[in-house]
This record gives C-alpha cells, sequence and structure tokens, in this order.
C-alpha cells in the first residue's frame, strides 16, 4: 500500500466484507418490510406527511445499525498505537472510510428504495449528513474512552447533529413539512466544518489515549463508588460455582438491556419536553417503545453471545473452558443472566408506560376508549413485549455461543437476501392472488420449521446428556400452554390459520434456548 490511510480503508473493505453486507441488509430490513405491507393494505402516497416522517426516522435508523457493523469491524485504534505512525495519520485513516462508508450506503439504500416502490426520497444531503455525523459520534467514543460519561457525551452529540438534520425537513421541534432536496452551500460549509472539527478531536482523543492519559470524569462516580465500598457490607462466599458463573454474567452482561430502555426512555421524553409536547404523541410513543424493547432484546443477544475474553471475541477462550462448570450448568447461567435482564428491561418500560397513562388520565388527557380492532391489538400486542425480547436475546445469545463468527454472519446474510428476494418476488413477478398464496405457504413453512427445529435440538440435547428429561418435558408444557393461547386469541380476533401457525411457531422459539443454548456452548467448548 502506498500510504497508511489507504492500508487501514484495504483492511476494513477486506477482512470486514461479509459482516458490512450483513449490517446494510439488516439496516434495509425495515423499511423492506414495512413498504410491502403498507402496499398490501392499500399503500401510502408518497407525497403524504406520513411518509416523510418515515423517512426521516428510518434513515437514522438506517445509519445507526449499518455504522454499528462498521464499528464492530474496524475495532478498537488502540491495536495501533505501537504502529509508526502519528495519532492524527490513525483517525484519518479511521474517519475516512467511515464518512465514504455511511454515505455511500446511505445513498445506495435511499436509491434502491425509491426504484422498488416507486417514493421520492432525496438521497445526498441526507447521505451527507449521516456519514458526517455518524463520524462526529465515533470519534466523541474515541475521546470519552474508559469513562463512564461516554453515553451522556454520545447523546449530546447524537441529539444536537440529530436536531440540525430534522431542521433541514422544517421546524427543528416540528412535524416534517418538506423533504431536504437540494444541498446549499451553508449546508455543505456547516458539513465540512463539523468534518474538520471531528478530525481535530478524533487526533487529540488516539493522542492523549496513546499516552495513556486518564479517562474523563467529574469524580461523582468515583465518590459513589468509594462511599458504597464504605457503606456495603462484606460480599459473602457464593453457595457453589454455578452461582459465582451467574454472577459473573451478570455483572458483565445483564445490565445491557435495562440499560438502553432507560436510557432510551429518557431520550425519548427529553427530546418530547422540547418539542411540541402533545399528550396523546406522548402515550403513543411509549406504546411504540413497547416494540423496540425487542431491539434491546437484540442488544442484549448480541452481548451475551460473547464467549472470550473480551466483549468482541466470540471464541471461547481457555480460562472459561477448564474452569470447573459442565456446560449444563454454564448455558443455565446465561438463561438465568436474560431472563433477569429481559424482564427488569419489560418492567421498566411497562411501570413507565403505566405511569404516564394514570397521569394522562388524571389530567383528561388520556386517547379515547379503544375499539374492537384495537383490543385485538392488545391482545397480541402486550405478551409480545415480553416473549420479542427473550426470543431475539436468547436466540441471537446461542448462535454466537457457536464461536463461529463467520458462520452467524452467513445466517444473517442469508436470511435477509431471502427476505429481500421474497419481497421482490411478489412485487414484480407474482400477480396478487399468487403473492397472497405464495405468503401463505410461507407462514406455514416457518411455522412448521420453527417448531420441527425446536424438537430437533431438544433431542439432541437429550442425546448428548446437555439437559434432563425434566426440562424436556417443562419446555412442551411451557410451547403447549402457550400454543393454546395463541390460538384463543386467535380465535378472539380473527386471525387466519397461516398467520396462526406462524405465531405457534415463534412461540416454540420461546423455549428453544433450553436446547440451543447449552448445544452451543458445547461446539464452542470443543472447538
Amino acid at each position: 500500500m502506498r500510504s497508511v490511510p489507504l492500508a487501514m480503508t484495504w483492511e476494513v473493505l477486506w477482512r470486514g466484507r461479509w459482516s458490512l453486507l450483513a449490517g446494510a441488509l439488516a439496516a434495509n430490513f425495515l423499511p423492506l418490510f414495512l413498504f410491502p405491507a403498507l402496499k398490501a393494505s392499500g399503500g401510502v402516497p408518497p407525497h403524504d406527511p406520513a411518509m416523510l416522517i418515515m423517512h426521516v426516522v428510518l434513515v437514522q435508523i438506517n445509519m445507526f445499525i449499518f455504522g454499528a457493523a462498521l464499528l464492530a469491524v474496524q475495532e478498537s485504534p488502540s491495536r495501533l498505537y505501537t504502529y509508526p505512525v502519528s495519532a492524527a495519520t490513525i483517525a484519518a485513516g479511521r474517519l475516512s472510510p467511515t464518512v465514504v462508508l455511511v454515505m455511500a450506503e446511505a445513498a445506495l439504500s435511499s436509491a434502491a428504495l425509491n426504484a422498488a416502490f416507486g417514493l421520492t426520497w432525496p438521497v445526498w444531503g441526507p447521505a451527507l449528513a449521516l456519514g458526517v455525523g455518524f463520524a462526529a459520534i465515533q470519534a466523541t467514543i474515541w475521546l470519552m474512552d474508559r469513562s463512564a460519561w461516554l453515553p451522556w457525551a454520545v447523546a449530546i452529540v447524537g441529539v444536537v447533529l440529530g436536531l440540525w438534520f430534522k431542521s433541514r425537513y422544517g421546524p427543528m421541534l416540528a412535524t416534517p413539512t418538506h423533504y431536504w432536496r437540494h444541498v446549499t452551500p451553508g449546508e455543505v460549509a456547516f458539513l465540512l466544518v463539523v468534518a474538520l472539527a471531528t478530525y481535530a478531536v478524533g487526533a487529540a482523543a488516539i493522542a492523549r489515549n496513546r499516552r495513556g492519559d486518564q479517562p474523563f470524569t467529574l469524580g461523582v462516580l468515583s465518590w459513589f463508588e468509594q462511599f458504597s465500598k464504605e457503606v456495603a457490607p462484606t460480599n459473602p462466599a457464593f453457595r457453589s460455582s454455578a452461582h459465582a458463573q451467574f454472577w459473573y454474567e451478570w455483572r458483565q452482561k445483564g445490565w445491557v438491556m435495562p440499560t438502553a430502555v432507560a436510557f432510551g426512555m429518557l431520550l425519548a421524553v427529553s427530546i418530547w419536553l422540547v418539542s411540541e409536547r402533545d399528550p396523546t404523541e406522548f402515550w403513543q410513543g411509549f406504546v411504540a417503545g413497547g416494540g423496540l424493547l425487542s431491539l434491546a432484546g437484540f442488544l442484549g443477544g448480541v452481548v451475551l453471545g460473547q464467549a472470550g475474553s473480551h466483549d468482541k471475541e466470540g471464541e471461547m477462550g481457555q480460562f472459561l473452558a477448564t474452569r470447573p462448570l459442565t456446560v449444563a450448568a454454564m448455558s443455565r447461567a446465561v438463561l438465568q443472566t436474560a431472563a433477569v435482564s429481559v424482564l427488569t428491561a419489560w418492567a421498566l418500560w411497562a411501570t413507565a408506560f403505566l405511569a404516564v397513562h394514570l397521569l394522562l388520565l388524571a389530567f383528561h388527557a388520556a386517547p379515547q376508549n379503544l375499539g374492537a380492532t384495537q383490543r385485538g391489538f392488545w391482545y397480541w400486542y402486550s405478551p409480545l413485549t415480553l416473549l420479542g425480547p427473550w426470543i431475539l436475546a436468547t436466540i441471537v445469545a446461542s448462535a454466537l455461543l457457536c464461536g463461529r463468527p463467520r458462520l452467524f454472519v452467513a445466517l444473517v446474510i442469508a436470511s435477509i437476501s431471502l427476505w429481500i428476494g421474497s419481497i421482490l418476488l411478489a412485487e414484480h413477478v407474482l400477480s396478487q392472488e399468487e403473492s397472497r398464496q405464495a405468503w401463505r405457504l410461507a407462514f406455514f413453512a416457518l411455522g412448521a420449521a420453527f417448531i420441527t427445529g425446536t424438537a430437533w435440538a431438544l433431542w439432541e440435547a437429550r442425546r448428548r446428556r446437555l439437559i434432563g428429561w425434566p426440562t424436556v418435558g417443562l419446555a412442551a408444557c411451557v410451547w403447549f400452554a402457550l400454543a393454546v393461547l395463541t390460538l384463543l386469541c386467535g380465535t378472539l380476533t380473527s386471525v387466519d390459520a397461516p398467520t396462526l401457525a406462524l405465531l405457534m411457531g415463534v412461540a416454540a422459539l420461546s423455549v428453544a434456548p433450553a436446547a440451543t443454548t447449552p448445544l452451543a456452548l458445547a461446539w464452542n467448548r470443543t472447538r
């Protein structure tokens, strides 16, 4: 390579090519799920205000998902500190591909969605803003490395740049009124200033971290830690090695989901307070938060699935592999951590949602009485706010606990590619009736595959003596109870047979981790 930054860029593109592809597909999964459903229900005109709001929200979600994949590929810049290059060179080599890749992915995503669904989304303005904005967040992460104030610093930078981005679509603290179709010279100049400031901050952050400077602190958290050590009693000895393993798993990974939910609610309330402060939108935001719990479950699953010596290593190290614990005990510790984490995160959301509802009732600002259709929605939505995070967290954790990250990335790419291919086939090849029949068949097939896969995992785990017959019996009873409840809710809400078959398969996935987790750990431990 002719230069160090070019070598860094090549490394990201070559070593992370499959992860970046998986990230790009995952970033576009939501619009590819949403727009066909909207089209099937009658469609939304491209110039409808709801489409404008969806554009503003979806392009930012796209940036966060693809950006997370990009950060995972790049890893920490600390491994470059011993190289004979300056901090400025390292910052340039890391930030340059970040800006280019995020901009290219955002532009290609908008262009592809415009072509596939007849949208009129702007391309270049959002792409430029998202590329520069994500680089600013990355430089902030370097600057606040090892500091407890990292989430707050990232939130401040994200909110400031997000509000500027929102102001391109109308009033900063009001509903969007128009698309950002023309990028003015003033906007280009602003983004250029932000990019230069990002580079300066990134270079300074790498330089101070390279010197081993202490992380930024205000002394508040240190005071609390010292105070807790003085007043807290001495920790008693653990009852067993399994109890010690659970304590370790919870301490390292258990607070990820509750913290994400608490931070998300705090950020949402802060944004609402500085906007129009519509009580109905406030209530609807907390309702939507129940669905977003699944995103916290996915994040928790990624963290729980790391069995290595650090957070980005899935292969089990010798220290854990030689620990005097059976695979069954290790898997129980992981599942217990996941269960407590999901319940804590769900309880935070449910408590806040109930408090908001009661508060709106007290001020006579609650939404009107729910109709029959809306009550049917709550029959499904309420249990899925708890089952959804559990299923995503445990299934993702089981897949990563295998210790084969390339296999996990391949499965993600294959699943999303199959979904995209199915949508394109239904949109452009099949007729409306053929498409409807194909989706009915696909729902039946998926439900049967989930049930069959769960049964095979339970049988295989029992055959290898990783679980006992009581575990198999309990899993079967739980699935049977969930299946009966699914049929009962389906009867009350007139859900068709294919959807019921799919939901019964999803119910089977809720008990599958009892077998998939020990199977994955056994495969990883004997790698």
